[in-house]
């Protein structure tokens, strides 16, 4: 047999040992492991301290008043035809007077696609009166506010949950007026 030649230099190197704390072993550490054919390069991360700045606008009445009648509002005019349809099925417009309906057979069969425009603005009118009041929504906003930890401004930003909390608020007092009417 003829001996092996090698076309490129190649460096066998002896092992490199680490020492390590007091009680470990020492391990070997291949030498080409440490050897690389890219540069090292050493990553600095600078930790950034994330500052919340208070600029009073949290603690301001007029900003707390306008959020609240905004969300208000936009609950009545229009989460409560578009996502919120179904809780109009707990009313019914009886001779001109919106009136809770007296049980889950009589919700079941109350049919909102039938209702009229006057009829469905009758229903919110009367959510507005005497369900979701503005001292009612400002209640379930500052609920939202301590649960989540969200600001008076940046409430009209989260809607999706500030829609969900009204949502489950709503639906609650409806089911409890139709169990006291049970």
């Amino acid at each position: 047999m003829s001996p092996v030649t090698v076309s490129s230099p190649v460096a066998v190197a002896s092992p490199v040992y680490i020492k390590g704390p007091p009680d470990s072993v020492q391990q070997p550490i291949p030498a080409l492991a440490l050897s690389t054919s890219f540069p090292l390069v050493s990553l600095k991360l600078n930790p950034t301290l994330y500052v919340d700045v208070d600029t009073g606008l949290n603690d301001n009445y007029m900003i707390q008043k306008d959020v609240t009648e905004y969300i208000r509002y936009k609950t009545l005019d229009k989460w409560l035809y578009d996502d919120m349809k179904y809780l109009l099925k707990y009313l019914v417009v009886d001779d001109g007077k919106v009136r809770v309906v007296r049980s889950s057979k009589e919700k079941d069969d109350n049919k909102i696609s039938s209702d009229s425009t006057s009829d469905l603005e009758k229903k919110s009118d009367y959510i507005g009166e005497n369900i979701l009041t503005k001292d009612k929504t400002r209640d379930v906003l500052i609920r939202i506010l301590r649960q989540f930890n969200v600001k008076w401004f940046d409430l009209p930003h989260k809607e999706s949950l500030v829609r969900d909390m009204i949502e489950r608020y709503l639906k609650h007092k409806l089911k409890k007026q139709l169990a006291d009417r049970d």
